[in-house]
């Protein structure tokens, strides 16, 4: 049930630096999972989750801008279908969210390594 937490606080916090500061931002929400046990999920799942949600958020206050893009995006890289490119961002969030959960765990253990070494 804590894992659950995790992700949905790494979620909500990547929809926030994604709208406050911007996408690169949400490498940070990945680095904030580095707290769970499994750090790499959590990171994963979260920011793709938060992703997802944006993108259904556009798609559903602005549909028609939104579906003539992702049509003009399909026709531009060769017939890829719309929906995959629907989804695509969410793929670019969970591997964002999964080398900030890395980074931020190596980060924490050579720390340790340096102020505990045993």
């Amino acid at each position: 049930m804590r894992t659950v937490f995790y992700i949905a606080g790494v979620a909500a916090l990547s929809v926030g630096l994604h709208l406050l500061v911007g996408w690169p931002a949400t490498v940070l929400a990945g680095c904030a999972a580095a707290v769970a046990s499994r750090h790499v999920l959590v990171g994963t799942t979260g920011v793709a989750l938060g992703w997802g949600v944006l993108v259904l958020y556009t798609l559903l206050v602005h549909d028609a801008p939104t579906l003539a893009l992702l049509s003009f995006l399909s026709e531009a890289t060769g017939g890829v279908p719309a929906p995959v490119l629907g989804v695509l961002p969410a793929g670019i969030g969970a591997l964002s969210g999964a080398l900030g959960a890395v980074f931020a765990r190596a980060l924490h253990n050579g720390w340790r390594m340096w102020v505990n070494p045993s």
